[in-house]
Parts: structure tokens; sequence; C-alpha cells
């Protein structure tokens, strides 16, 4: 193996190699988007969401005692965290685990508000995270320990020693959020062990089995490992919710030589030193552009699943000959789909094939694509959320236990499909072959035909039976003739657009030609005449200059609404109120103009304390009884009826529907003389002289 090789390898596994204090795996702090659990017991967290799969919930610490933290009198077993006050008949020094400490709820040094804002932004960061990454960064940790740089140094550092994979779920925005064991493997903190073995020669006891783990043990192990530093100690009850990421560390495991089995290290390592040292020598593809597939491949040899054009199956073609390639193209250009007809391939030839994507929505596209076309089954996810251990094996004894596919025998299919094959074949030879003797396709023929056909012109057809004649010199003086007259068009425009279209006129004669200038100089002068008047008309009326004949009966017709306007003398027009009370307005010339009607209509029928009367219980009698024969025996007719004619200087008409209407009459006029009175003073301000109260003219 080159030296060269591994120098670069090495080196880039540096890059990738993280044991900073800046990591949180190796020097925690306390961050804004984590979450404090005090109070608890480490050993009983990890049975009941560990061992027995429970979920657990958050618990706020309440007002009171949002002030009762110190690190004062903190029990031996919560040595190192913050907690609330001893609770009553509790000894620290004799310690039982009380009734908090084995229910479902971790406790918390944050208010109910906190605490929620930030499990739903913990929350929201984790799935985002999963979604675009495809990786579970959120791990609850239990214990640290706590470690210093030098015997100099005064500063601890506390790092994470258990991690376990979490996820929080709610069932709705009213719902408590719930903390669940994802299932994955819980692994050691490769950075903190990597950082002690290298700097301090510390080995720290790697986990194991999880479902046979002793917390005490483990917690008890980790502190013989470090006894030979005076000052450091573990901390195993103390707990946080956060986000940690393993991604890079376990890269820089992978890309270890020595861990390599022996029978991958040949082809694995020739692709690793190609892209490390001078890229991939791969010799020219025996298939170019102008391959033609199906003399290359036959339907029964491929195993695609996805449409695919030429340039696709070509990539195809190289991979299943085992070149390496790169695969270039712009959004929707196919290239998932050519993933995935490759993986097809792979499948048909009874490959293995490892599809790696940094994002998971690339992994998710061609895992729906292959669960469409039935292959799902030979898929196994190793990704986020579907790496859980127990989910793995279950997957893979279902799947080893469906049986080999039942498949009918594709023969007729195949020559079904190899008979269509060959009929297309033919079609594109034949519409590729010359027509007649200018060697001229059919297809470039059709194409150039359909370039040149105008949009709107309905060209009749022709016969084209001499044309099958013609010769290459034919063709081309035939051409020649074309394009001059597509010249004389480009200069003279389309006959369809002369202004001489019209005419009758096939030919002219000379005394015709002075005729025609004659009217077409009369035309101008009019013409001329018409524009300055018109431009004058639209100067005095500050309006644009007319660009077009159209434009100036525009100009005229608002020449004659301007002299067809109302007089507008006296009215206040700066007045900002005209559009703030616009409504007001049109409320209050509404109002008057109805007022005026009814005491035109009925001044010379009523005395004038008839329009405030209320005469609603009046007119329901007149509803009721008016039309009825037996009226003249209700006593309440006959005296609504004498009410109503005291008011009357003329007596009342005996049609009762008029009677109804003099009667509405006078109730909307009260309602319009209230909105006039109360817009009274706004039109005597904005009419100003024009402003007769009611005799104004509305």
């Amino acid at each position: 193996m080159a030296k060269e090789f591994l120098g670069k390898l090495e080196a880039s596994r540096k890059e990738l190699l993280d044991l900073g204090l800046r990591n949180p795996l190796i020097s925690h702090s306390q961050r804004a988007k984590q979450v404090k659990v005090v109070d608890e017991i480490t050993s009983e967290i990890y049975r009941m969401l560990v061992l027995e799969n429970r979920a657990m919930s958050f618990e706020a610490v309440s007002y009171e005692d949002l002030g009762a933290y110190s690190e004062k009198a903190i029990p031996p077993h919560t040595a190192g965290q913050k907690k609330l006050l001893t609770q009553p008949n509790e000894d620290p020094d004799d310690y039982q685990f009380a009734a908090r400490h084995i229910d479902r709820k971790l406790q918390t040094n944050l208010s109910s508000e906190k605490l929620q804002a930030k499990l739903l932004s913990i929350h929201n960061d984790a799935r985002s995270y999963l979604e675009e990454q495809g990786v579970n960064i959120l791990f609850l940790v239990l214990g640290f320990v706590h470690w210093y740089e030098s015997d100099a140094s005064n500063e601890a550092r506390r790092a994470p020693l258990l991690l376990i994979p979490v996820e929080l779920k709610r069932a709705s925005a009213q719902e408590r959020f719930q903390l669940h064991y994802t299932g994955e493997e819980i692994g050691d903190n490769l950075s903190l062990i990597a950082k002690l073995k290298g700097e301090f020669n510390i080995i720290l006891p790697k986990i194991t089995d999880t479902e046979e783990l002793d917390i005490p043990a483990y917690y008890n192990s980790i502190e013989q490992s470090v006894r030979s530093e005076k000052r450091w100690k573990v901390v195993p009850n103390d707990i946080t919710l956060g986000f940690f990421s393993f991604g890079k560390f376990l890269m820089y495991k992978d890309l270890d030589p020595e861990a390599w089995p022996e029978e991958s290290k040949g082809t694995g390592f020739s692709i690793i030193e190609s892209l490390l040292t001078d890229g991939f020598r791969e010799q020219e593809s025996v298939y170019g552009d102008e391959t033609h597939i199906d003399e290359v491949i036959s339907p029964a040899d491929v195993h695609q699943v996805k449409d695919a054009d030429s340039t696709q199956i070509l990539a195809i073609l190289d991979v299943n000959s085992g070149r390496n390639l790169v695969l270039q193209g712009p959004p929707g250009t196919g290239k998932s789909q050519t993933i995935t007809n490759i993986i097809a391939e792979c499948i048909g030839q009874g490959k293995k094939v490892l599809f790696v994507s940094e994002k998971m929505a690339a992994l998710d596209v061609v895992k729906r694509r292959l669960d469409e076309v039935g292959l799902g089954d030979a898929v196994m996810e190793l990704h986020s959320h579907k790496t859980n251990k127990k989910n793995v094996l279950a997957e893979i004894d279902r799947t080893l236990h469906q049986g080999k596919p039942v498949v009918e025998n594709p023969v007729e299919d195949i020559a079904t499909l190899t008979k269509l094959r060959d009929e297309l074949n033919s079609y594109c030879a034949a519409v590729n072959k010359p027509v007649g003797r200018a060697q001229l396709s059919f297809i470039n023929a059709l194409g150039l035909a359909l370039k040149n056909q105008p949009d709107n012109l309905d060209v009749p057809l022709f016969d084209f039976q001499p044309m099958q004649e013609w010769s290459g010199s034919d063709y081309r003086a035939a051409r020649l003739k074309v394009e001059a007259l597509d010249r004389h068009l480009s200069e003279a425009g389309s006959p369809i657009h002369n202004p001489f279209k019209l005419s009758g006129l096939t030919e002219i004669l000379p005394s015709q030609q002075q005729k025609l200038v004659k009217v077409l100089d009369d035309a101008r002068i009019d013409t001329e005449a018409l524009l300055s008047s018109s431009v004058d008309l639209a100067k005095a009326m500050g309006l644009p200059k007319p660009a077009q004949r159209a434009e100036i009966g525009i100009i005229c017709r608002a020449a004659r609404r301007a002299m067809d306007a109302p007089h507008i003398e006296g009215l206040l027009l700066t007045s900002g109120e005209w559009q703030v009370k616009r409504d007001d307005i049109s409320a209050l010339i509404v109002a008057g103009k109805a007022l005026s009607l009814a005491h035109a209509r009925y001044d010379d029928w009523l005395i004038d304390d008839a329009w405030t009367q209320d005469f609603v219980e009046l007119r329901q009698l007149f509803v009721n009884k008016g039309k009825s024969l037996l009226r003249v025996f209700s006593s309440d007719f006959r005296q609504a009826r004498q009410r109503l004619q005291g008011y009357c200087r003329k007596p009342l008409p005996k049609d009762v529907t008029e009677t109804l209407q003099m009667i509405d009459t006078i109730l909307d006029s009260k309602k319009n003389q209230q909105v006039f009175l109360e817009q009274a003073d706004l039109g005597a301000a904005l009419f100003g002289a024009q402003w007769k109260k009611g005799d104004s003219d509305w």
C-alpha cells in the first residue's frame, strides 16, 4: 500500500477527529437547548426508560421552590448537581429511594413556562435534523466525569459518560412531552475514550450488553479507571438532556486501515486511494453517444424498473461493466431514477449495493421508488431511526421467511417486447431514410416544414408528387427561390398587413397616381388638424397627448363629461373629509334627497306635527285589518283611522295601500331626519354656499 496514500488517509482522518475542548463530548457546559434533570437516580431512570421501555415526562419546579436551590446539604447520591431542599423526614446520610425517584417524572429546576419552551425547541430541532440528515443526535446523558487538563489547571471539565438515544413525542399541542428510548444501541463516549487514552493513558470500560448493564458497577469501574488522577471524580446522578453528535468520530473509526477485514481491503482501499491521490484511471467507455443500444442489449438482459432515456441507459451499461463514474445533471434530469435502475440491475445480477447519501431525502426517494416496483423487500434501511437493533433483526427475519418470489414465465412477455422494439426501430429507420434523390430525410424535411410554417396562415395542400423526382441540384434551386421570396416578404411585409390590401386595383395608371397623391395630401392635412386640436384639448384638460386615433376619442368623451359636470363654486374641495367621511357624505345626500321627495309628495296632505309621530302600532293595524271586510266592526281600526285623519289636511285615501305608503314614508322620514341632523354640520362645512339645509339641490 503506497505511503503517499496512507499519509493522506491519516491526515484526512485526523481532520475528522475532534478531541478539543469545544467538543461537548469532551468538555460539556450548560447550553440554551438543554434540560437539566435534578434530584433523580440514574439507575432508576435507566431501568424505566431502557430496560422497561417506558415513557417518562418532565416535572417543572413550583414557583415557591425556584429560589430553593443551593449547593449545600446535598446528599451524597446527588453530589455535583443542584437539588431542592431536603424533604421532611428524609435523612441525607441514610438515603432511601423516595417516591419521586421511582415515578416516571424527571424533575427539573425550570419553571413550567421555561421548561415547555425548551422542550418545544429541542423537539423541533431534533425532528429537523432527523428529517434532513437522517441521524438522531438527541441523547439523555446519565452521569458525568469531572476531569482536569493538568495538575496546574483549576477549571474542572465535565464529560458525559452514558448517552441514551431518545426522542420527544406528544399526542397534541395540549399534551405534555414524553421522553422515549429510541431502541438504538447505547454507545460509549468514543471521543472521551480516545481523549483519555491518547493523552492520559487511561482506559475506560466499554458498554457491551445494554440489557445486562449493571449501572452502579459501570460507574464504579470508571472510578477505578480514573483513580490515578486525584482530583477527578465520577458523578453518576448528573443528568442532562441535550444534543450530541458522533458522526465524524464514527467516520474516523471506519477509515482506520487496521479495522478493515482482510477480504475487504483490496477493492475498498483501491477506491479510497483513487479518491485521495490521482483519481480514477478508467478506460474510455466502449459505449459512445452514437451507440445503438438495441444492438448491445436485448430485452431479456434488462433489469430496469423505471423509464430511462439513451444517456441514462449508457450510464447503466458502464456501471454493469464495472466502471467508476460520476453522474451529473441539474435537478429533474433523472439522477435518482437512474440510481434506482442501477440498484435494480445489481439486484437482478445477484450483486450487493451500498447506497449512501448526506441527505435523508435522497435515500427516501430511491427507497420509495424501489417500493413502488416491488423491490422494497430487497433493501435494508440502516439510517436514522431505522437502525433500531430489534427492528433490524425483525426485518431480516421477515425477509428470510418470505420465500422465493413467484414469477410467471416471462418468455411470452419478452417476445412481445422484442417485437414492439423491432417495430419502433423500423419506424425510426424509415423516417431517417433519404427521400427520393435529394438525400434529404423525411424527418429533416418535416422539421423544416414545421419550423417555417406560419402561425396564422392556412396553407392549402399541394401536390408533392413532382418533388419525388428532384435531384440535389433541383432541391437547391427551389430552396434559393424560397429564400428570395422570404427576403422580399421581410422587406415589404406580409401581404395581409399591407396598407393597400383592401384595394381592388390590380394596376394603376399615372393619372390615377396623381389623384391618389391629392387624396392622401388632403387626408394628411385633415389628420394634422385633428391631431393639433386634440393636443390643445388634452393640454387644456391636463391630459397626456394622444398617440393614436383611439385616444382622441377618449379625450373628447372626457371633455363632454367635464362640460356636463355640476357647479362646484363654494365647495371646500381642499378638505380631507371628502375621503375620510365619504360614507357619511353619501348617507347625508341619500337622507336629504329622500326627505325632499317625501315632503314634496305629502306636505299638501299632512300637517307639520305628522312628520314626528310614531305610527308603528298604527301601521300594524292597517296591515292586519285594513283589507279585511270586517274592519268596520273593529273599534281599534276605527280609532287608528281617526288618529291618522287628525294629522291630515285632506280625507284619507280610500285605498289602504296608498295609506300604508304614506305611513311608511312618515316612518322612513323620521330615520332620514335623524341622519340629516347628525350630518348637517358636515354638509354645511363641505358644501359652503350651496348648503341650504333641507332646500339644498340634492
